[in-house]
């Protein structure tokens, strides 16, 4: 963002085969959204007009967001 790199763990896996059902799980972690809407708005030229090429070649087919508390965040919600 802005010269400066954005916070965010990502890891990818391919999988299938050449004749069979084939591609890509990602997943990434951070500490806040703002990263991932940022990246994805780049992604789709949303900030600049200009797509990243790797959507040429492939399709997301679902996504999703979840939620993992930190370990501080859970003893302030345990119940004593």
């Amino acid at each position: 963002e802005e010269g400066k790199g954005l916070k965010i763990v990502r890891h990818s896996l391919p999988y299938g085969t050449v004749t069979g059902a084939h591609g890509l799980l990602f997943i990434s972690y951070c500490n806040t959204l703002h990263n991932i809407k940022v990246m994805l708005e780049s992604m789709y030229g949303v900030t600049d007009g200009k797509t990243d090429q790797l959507l040429r070649f492939t399709k997301a087919v679902t996504g999703a967001y979840f939620f993992a508390p930190s370990q501080e965040m859970l003893a302030e919600l345990a119940i004593k």
